[in-house]
């Protein structure tokens, strides 16, 4: 039964890594002239605070205060991730261009994307996780209060001179950080009582840029994906696709399929 299962696993394994589409992600990376990209960055950040949406208008409530909206600087939270994401694409071997060389860019004819990175939305909010445990079969549970900052991301992809039916694809992506706490159950054995120990280390302006440099590195590696599907789809019949979405990794130089970890398209 055992040796019945392998062999299943391995003809699956070889069906799939020798699929067309397979073939196609491997030549585009290994063969295929790579493409030249135009990254345009917006102007500005939108930020909401969602800790005072609640209130009533006019209310002010002045123990609500931001962690870390209100000390963002645009320019350089925009540079910090500008400056990563250029240097994690070229990891992956494309030709980039940004609003210093636009004039190159312009004389190119074809194999060329404009990649315009086109909002950036912080909102910051109040969040509450359960923190749970059982003792001699009793469920004890608290709600650990903490901060949450959401950071979303829109990125235009539009091919130049392509085909009349191909618009431009509105592709997104957001992450969440948040505090970090450290919280543990303990039992008094002399009131009988079970207590809480909780140590919350807030989130800081640092510990966000370091998100944002974290953010900046997998957008790029989503942005070359995002690519390779692209030449996958226009090289291969609608008979021949499964739907499969493959990334690859440039450290270990591996194609591999994923369902969630890519960019979300947007309907337009």
């Amino acid at each position: 039964m055992k040796l019945r299962f392998t062999i299943i696993i391995l003809l699956v394994w070889t069906m799939l890594s020798c699929s067309p589409e397979r073939k196609l992600a491997k030549r585009f990376v290994e063969v295929a002239p790579k493409p030249s990209l135009l990254v345009l960055m917006p102007a500005y950040v939108f930020k909401e605070d969602l800790k005072m949406k609640g209130l009533e208008e006019g209310d002010y409530d002045s123990t609500i205060k931001t962690i870390v909206l209100d000390k963002l600087n645009d320019s350089i939270l925009l540079s910090k991730f500008k400056m990563t994401y250029l240097k994690q694409l070229q990891q992956y071997d494309v030709n980039i261009y940004d609003e210093a060389t636009i004039d190159d860019f312009m004389k190119l004819d074809s194999n060329a994307w404009v990649v315009n990175l086109s909002q950036v939305e912080l909102q910051e909010y109040e969040t509450v996780f359960t923190d749970r445990e059982e003792f001699f079969g009793v469920e004890y549970t608290t709600e650990v209060p903490l901060n949450g900052i959401n950071s979303a991301f829109w990125f235009e992809f539009s091919q130049v001179n392509a085909p009349e039916n191909r618009k431009p694809e509105i592709m997104f992506s957001a992450n969440d950080l948040y505090d970090q706490f450290d919280g543990k159950f303990i039992f008094d054995i002399f009131s009988g009582q079970m207590n809480y120990q909780l140590l919350i280390d807030t989130v800081t302006v640092e510990d966000f840029y370091r998100q944002i440099d974290f953010s900046a590195r997998l957008f790029a590696g989503y942005t070359f994906d995002y690519l390779m599907n692209s030449f996958i789809t226009t090289h291969i019949s609608d008979k021949e696709q499964s739907g499969n979405y493959f990334r690859y990794d440039p450290f270990r130089k591996k194609l591999f399929i994923t369902v969630e970890d890519k960019f979300i398209p947007l309907d337009q």
